[in-house]
C-alpha cells in the first residue's frame, strides 16, 4: 500500500457519518459504514457538487435483483444529477 493510500485509509474513520451514509444504510448498499464504509469518503469529496447539475457514471452497479441500491443513494444525495450505469 502506498503512503498516500495508507493516509486516506487511516483518515476515513475520522470523517463524520453524514447524509450519504444514512442514505446508503437505508438503501442497503454495501458502501455504507455497516460494510465497506466508502460513503463518508465519497461525501467528503463530492459534497461541494451536491447542488450542481452533472452526470454521474457508476461502474459495477450490481445484480438487478438488488435494484441498484447505490444509485438510489446517489439520487437521494444529488438532487440535480443524471445517473448513467
Amino acid at each position: 500500500m502506498t503512503t498516500k493510500i495508507a493516509a486516506i485509509a487511516t483518515a476515513i474513520p475520522l470523517l463524520p457519518k453524514g447524509t450519504l451514509d444514512a442514505l446508503a444504510i437505508k438503501n442497503k448498499t454495501d458502501k455504507s459504514s455497516l460494510q465497506h464504509d466508502y460513503m463518508r469518503f465519497y461525501e467528503f469529496i463530492l459534497a461541494p457538487y451536491r447542488k450542481e447539475k452533472f452526470t454521474l457514471l457508476e461502474l459495477g452497479v450490481g445484480i438487478p435483483s438488488r435494484k441498484a441500491p447505490s444509485l438510489r443513494s446517489w439520487k437521494g444525495f444529488f438532487r440535480r444529477h443524471r445517473s448513467v450505469a
